[in-house]
């Protein structure tokens, strides 16, 4: 008996828009650790150090691995959070 791929395992997975605004949460955050990261650590300890080699690679995998954070729906969080703060309707 085989398996099958996973796409036919796995049903697709459904972001609200509320998750999706939380990706885009996450997205920022992680946008501002990486500038500190890339703006004062991995130049303090040089870039061909073990420590900023790993943290390059980290930060990579974080972002790819993601999605970049659903970056194809951002538009769906962005819509969402305009409607909690009153700013679109």
């Amino acid at each position: 008996m085989s398996l099958g791929t996973a796409e036919s395992i796995l049903r697709p997975a459904l972001l609200a828009d509320f998750e999706m605004n939380q990706q885009n949460n996450a997205r920022d955050d992680f946008d501002e650790l990486e500038r500190i990261l890339t703006t004062f650590i991995i130049p303090a300890l040089g870039k061909q150090h073990p420590v900023s080699k790993s943290l390059y690679a980290n930060l990579h995998n974080v972002r790819t691995g993601s999605g970049n954070f659903c970056w194809r729906h951002r538009h769906l969080g962005y819509s969402y959070s305009a409607n909690e703060v009153g700013g679109a309707k």
